[in-house]
């Protein structure tokens, strides 16, 4: 019996499966202030974050300069992982910069059935999780987190086929950096001040 359970073990050591998993590595972007896992290295873009801009204009009654955006993918598999930063920083209305995740949180729970709604932060860093399921069966977990000192919101999006297993991995990596690299957290105390601090 022992002889079995050592051989199942050795299998699943060198299943394709167990090769994939061990491809998950750290990727760090110091140009915007992120680390977090991906399963290989990502492929970079900038894009234009246009989508919703003219909605946007109208929730907050101003015309607001380009929006700028970099998108990072990377595949495993049938499944899609993405961490899109948008950058708010030539943004100064504080109505514009509060609108930004709750604006974005509506599009997403257009986009499917909504299984999972509920607000996350990372490092006290505010946020919001969804689970949506494709009409195709597919299911997207989403997380965004706006972190207000750098402007920027970052859009995790993790797409995988019916049945596969939920990329927990991808969304809880995510970490915060500062100007030097360093990984921050805030601290909040009984006032509901919020300090910034290496983790």
């Amino acid at each position: 019996m022992r002889r079995i359970g050592f051989i199942l073990a050795v299998v699943a050591l060198v299943s394709p499966g167990a090769a994939l998993a061990q491809s998950w590595a750290e990727y760090v972007s110091s140009e915007d202030h992120f680390l977090i896992n991906f399963p290989g290295e990502p492929t970079v873009r900038d894009i234009g974050y246009e989508e919703g801009h003219a909605e946007l204009e109208t929730m907050t009654n101003r015309q607001l300069p380009i929006i700028t955006a970099r998108l990072y993918s990377a595949e495993r598999g049938d499944s899609r992982y993405v961490l899109t930063v948008v950058n708010y920083s030539n943004i100064d209305h504080p109505t514009t910069l509060k609108s930004a995740l709750p604006y974005a949180i509506l599009k997403y729970r257009q986009m499917g059935e909504v299984t999972y709604d509920m607000y996350a932060h990372i490092d006290r860093v505010d946020g919001h999780q969804l689970q949506i399921t494709r009409p195709d069966g597919r299911r997207l977990f989403v997380a965004l987190h706006f972190h207000y000192p750098d402007r920027r919101l970052y859009i995790l999006e993790a797409e995988v086929p019916p049945g596969e297993t939920p990329p927990a991995l991808f969304q809880v990596s995510l970490q915060f950096l500062d100007q030097e690299g360093n990984s921050i957290r805030y601290q909040i105390d009984d006032a509901g001040n919020a300090t910034r601090q290496q983790r």
